[in-house]
């Protein structure tokens, strides 16, 4: 069959391969991996035609922009996932500075004596949720170095507790009446996250107590307490170094940790085409 030009079908030419624009690659690689930054900052201006600038016939790929590219790669690729993750940040409250706030001397120890009459060594000692970064949703290990002065070799026992108004699965009262000190209005919806047994008597063994625990935006304190002896039994003096929290103790970024997500159960080489078909999929237009 012939056809004439007015009869033949439109022939609209070839389709020009259209590259994205410095918006249209922003906005996809945020998608994509999860960034916060903008990886084009660098890109020369694109071409604009006819008012736009997603025409693909004035869209051109110099070697300017193929330089951008490789670089915006490298950039993205460092900052998307983390080789060597920082270590968790560690904050220290001095004993001296716990509350109820005692004298201010430089000493290494702060005295916690809950039989006492002065309420400034009476206890429990706290600190404040937001210095130690509980309020965090994210987890936390939560440390506390003391020595114990008793009279018999049997272990003392403390407490680690953390308090708030809003604090949800807090302690009964029963378990908060074995904690000792004159000051209860800080064992107010406290929960106590547990007990441990000091058996070092002197400040050169002295011992660390730790707990690991999600922060939650209702800790206000975070704290440390004797728990009552048994009836007859002498109630012990702590000497108390700092309160600290090591945290967030989950240093790789949220896109490191979507993006290498898989399955544990399967082999290295399973896991590699898992992550990778993933990000393909994703990726494919």
């Amino acid at each position: 069959m012939t056809f004439s030009k007015s009869t033949a079908p439109p022939d609209p030419g070839r389709t020009t391969l259209r590259r994205l624009n410095r918006r249209e690659y922003a906005n996809t690689v945020r998608d994509l991996l999860g960034i916060d930054f903008d990886p084009t900052e660098k890109f020369p201006d694109d071409e604009v035609g006819y008012g736009f600038d997603n025409i693909s016939d004035v869209l051109t790929m110099s070697p300017l922009l193929i330089e951008r590219y490789l670089d915006a790669a490298e950039t993205v690729s460092r900052r998307v996932i983390k080789v060597t993750p920082p270590a968790p940040s560690v904050r220290y409250a001095l004993g001296r500075y716990l509350s109820p706030r005692g004298n201010m001397e430089d000493v290494p120890f702060r005295l916690l004596d809950p039989t006492a009459e002065e309420p400034d060594i009476a206890g429990p000692l706290t600190t404040s949720g937001s210095y130690l970064k509980l309020s965090q949703k994210a987890d936390f290990c939560f440390r506390a170095t003391l020595y114990a002065e008793s009279v018999g070799d049997e272990p003392v026992k403390v407490a680690l507790f953390v308090s708030g108004a809003d604090l949800k699965d807090a302690s009964s009262e029963a378990e908060l009446a074995r904690l000792m000190g004159s000051d209860r209005s800080v064992l107010k919806a406290a929960k106590v996250l547990k007990i441990f047994e000091i058996t070092a008597r002197t400040a050169g063994e002295k011992q660390t107590i730790k707990f690991f625990i999600h922060g939650d935006s209702a800790i206000q304190r975070a704290g440390i307490a004797v728990v009552r002896p048994p009836t007859g039994r002498t109630t012990a003096v702590l000497h108390v170094e700092h309160l600290s929290s090591e945290g967030p103790l989950h240093t790789l970024p949220a896109s490191h940790l979507a993006l290498l997500a898989s399955s544990p159960q399967k082999t290295e080489a399973e896991q590699h085409i898992e992550v990778i078909s993933r990000l393909v999929r994703r990726a494919f237009r």
